[in-house]
């Protein structure tokens, strides 16, 4: 049986929506609390206050956080009050209520006079509860937080139904800073969580700053590893087979490693100064971290201005060379491929969306292919310069459409 729908208990008139929310912002702002009663904030579209405004907000741009004074709020039956401004706005309203009797202490949020979350708060001022509501206010989630004394350990999230979704833990330091933080999804989507269950998501912190992230969905799971602020490894899993690794030295360009588990392949890339690749390895590796033999070699080599002058291949099949040109505005106009020094192809592009291949043979002649937004539209072939065969490969065009009311 399919239980009915909760919504959320009625907090604002539903046919004056809309202007319940500008009218709370005029009132309060104008009328019903004078400046000395609310402090003004710089926020983000969360509520976060960032900076202390001095005087009125008109001046601000952006998100502004009125916070009302706790003799304000109790003027108003409240004991506490927020509102969320942008560009002068009301866009969100945070309004907390007393404990009575049984009842915890209440927040409700509210968005264009509409209830959107709930919060219940014990004694000790901790939150223990939080619903989220539709925009028709029917019941979406429901929050359950589970404390430590004073420090949150796990949170979790139901469905409307009661039904198990995931569970958060998180792990602190001994100085209460967050130190792990991790989501294990409910078997089935429902029920008891699965214990072994790879986790959605992972963070690890470190002195304050993220180190880890982990994403999963089944057995797939990938790991970024990063330090000051910085990507420097990437991992991607297939449950205890590693698929494919990029690592290189925290802190810098230096060196790279990575892993291709597909290709069974190892590459070790040196960068310069911009980060660019100067150098690239690549060995032989049917395991992460294995030796293996030297497959192939890759040398890159940049004009003054930046742009990508050659890149040399030392492999299997000898020594092959890529040499490309640009025009002034610094778009490539000129690519040629040799292999062991002998010229192969060279591609030219004259203007945007088209490009012409040489490809030279053996025997002296020349295939120039002619395209057009990837479509081959024409083939010509030289021997000593002379166009010696053409083919046209340019689809035709469709006939006319007839004529109103021609049979």
């Amino acid at each position: 049986m399919t239980p009915a729908p909760r919504r959320r208990p009625a907090a604002a008139l539903p046919g004056r929506a809309r202007c319940a929310a500008a009218v709370t912002a005029a009132a309060w702002l104008l009328a019903g609390a004078p400046l000395a009663a609310v402090e003004y904030w710089r926020a983000d579209r969360f509520g976060t206050p960032l900076a202390a405004l001095a005087g009125s907000p008109g001046a601000a741009s952006g998100f502004v956080l009125a916070v009302d004074s706790a003799a304000e709020a109790q003027a108003a039956g409240l004991v506490a009050r927020r509102l969320l401004l942008n560009g002068g706005a009301a866009v969100r309203e945070w309004r907390r209520t007393a404990a009575a009797g049984d009842e915890p202490e209440l927040e409700q949020e509210l968005e264009e006079g509409r209830v959107v979350a709930e919060r219940r708060y014990d004694a000790a001022g901790l939150l223990r509860e939080e619903r989220h509501f539709s925009p028709a206010g029917e019941l979406r989630q429901r929050d359950v937080l589970v404390y430590r004394g004073s420090d949150l350990r796990r949170v979790e999230r139901y469905d409307a139904g009661g039904a198990l979704l995931a569970t958060d833990r998180y792990e602190l330091t001994a100085a209460g800073r967050l130190r792990r933080f991790t989501r294990i999804p409910a078997a089935g989507g429902g029920g008891a969580a699965a214990a072994g269950q790879p986790a959605v998501l992972g963070l690890v912190f470190g002195s304050g700053a993220l180190i880890e992230e982990r994403h999963g969905a089944g057995d797939a799971e990938l790991i970024v590893r990063a330090a000051g602020g910085a990507e420097y490894a990437r991992e991607e899993w297939a449950g205890e087979r590693l698929l494919a690794a990029r690592r290189s030295a925290p802190g810098g360009p230096g060196a790279e490693t990575s892993f291709d588990g597909r290709a069974e392949t190892r590459s070790e890339t040196i960068h310069d100064a911009r980060g660019r690749p100067t150098l690239v390895r690549v060995y032989a590796a049917p395991a992460a971290g294995a030796g293996g033999a030297l497959l192939e070699e890759q040398r890159y080599r940049y004009h003054p201005d930046g742009t990508l002058a050659s890149l040399e291949v030392a492999g299997e099949r000898g020594l092959e060379t890529y040499r490309y040109a640009y025009d002034g505005a610094g778009l490539r106009v000129r690519e040629e491929y040799r292999r062991r020094g002998r010229l192969l192809r060279v591609t030219t592009f004259p203007a945007p969306g088209e490009r012409v291949e040489e490809v030279y043979g053996a025997d002296g002649t020349v295939l120039r292919v002619f395209w057009r937004n990837r479509t081959r539209e024409r083939e010509e072939v030289l021997r000593a310069g002379e166009v010696i065969r053409t083919r046209d490969l340019a689809p035709p065009p469709p006939p006319p459409a007839p004529a109103p009311g021609a049979s």
